[in-house]
């Protein structure tokens, strides 16, 4: 996603072995300029889905809509209809 002014916004997660069995899914949301690819602003997302992965697993829609960001997400990937759910959330802007 474009922002403008030089900068797009990335969301991906990183995985974390632990102890025994198992991963821990970190997710994250960054703001890079794009002629250096620099990371400008970085924030973790630990937000889970009903099926318990975080929710910067698959691809985002970001938007803003008035003083509101708006981040739409279905991060689950259901073999079957109503496996997957579209999520959204959202924060006030300062």
């Amino acid at each position: 996603m474009t922002v403008g002014g030089g900068h797009m916004v990335c969301t991906g997660i990183a995985e974390y072995p632990l102890p025994g069995t198992g991963v821990f899914s970190l997710g994250g949301i960054a703001v890079i300029d794009v002629k250096t690819g620099r990371i400008e602003h970085e924030a973790p997302v630990t937000t889970l889905s009903p099926a318990g992965r975080v929710v910067t697993y698959n691809a985002v829609h970001l938007e803003v809509d008035g003083s509101v960001l708006r981040l739409l997400a279905a991060p689950d990937d259901g073999a079957a209809a109503g496996d997957s759910h579209l999520l959204t959330l959202e924060t006030p802007l300062a």
